[in-house]
Formats: C-alpha cells, sequence, structure tokens
C-alpha cells in the first residue's frame, strides 16, 4: 500500500470514528441509553468486525495491543476525582 493509500484510509478512519461519537452521543442524550450500555454495544460490534475482516487470530493480537496501551489509562471518575479540592479537615 502507498503513502496516499494510507493517508486516505486514516482520514476514512477518523471520519468514521467521528461518525461513530455523534451517533454514540445520540443514543446518550435523545434515546438515553445508558453510556456503558452503549459503549459495550460498540465494543462488540467492534470486536466482531475485527474477527470478520481480520480472523480471530490477527483480532486478538490487535485487541491484547491496544489492551496494553490502555490498561495504564484512568477513567474520566478518577481524573476527575483526583482533580477534586479536599473539604472540610480531618
Amino acid at each position: 500500500m502507498n503513502e496516499k493509500d494510507e493517508t486516505e484510509l486514516h482520514q476514512q478512519a477518523m471520519a468514521t470514528a467521528q461518525a461513530l461519537r455523534e451517533v454514540m452521543k445520540a443514543l446518550v442524550r435523545e434515546h438515553g441509553f445508558a453510556p456503558e450500555a452503549v459503549v459495550a454495544g460498540c465494543h462488540a460490534e467492534a470486536a466482531a468486525a475485527m474477527v470478520v475482516s481480520l480472523g480471530g487470530i490477527e483480532a486478538a493480537e490487535r485487541m491484547r495491543a491496544a489492551a496494553d496501551q490502555v490498561s495504564p489509562l484512568p477513567s474520566l471518575g478518577d481524573v476527575r476525582l483526583a482533580e477534586c479540592e479536599p473539604a472540610g479537615c480531618a
């Protein structure tokens, strides 16, 4: 694959990610879905699509690599808690 093709694929991937973010927001805000349910559903579909397009072994290897990258990251709730001002006194 040449550089132009890779650039186009990257741009398409970024546009797809943006569209998915908009759909996910709409499911939560407009339809009242629980954010955790939306994320779980998207994850299940993404994992299934990876298996279909790449095969189970390659999909699992890529998912493990992604898991290694995100494992040390805090959740939004953890970040918000860490940024809170202490209240009261001990």
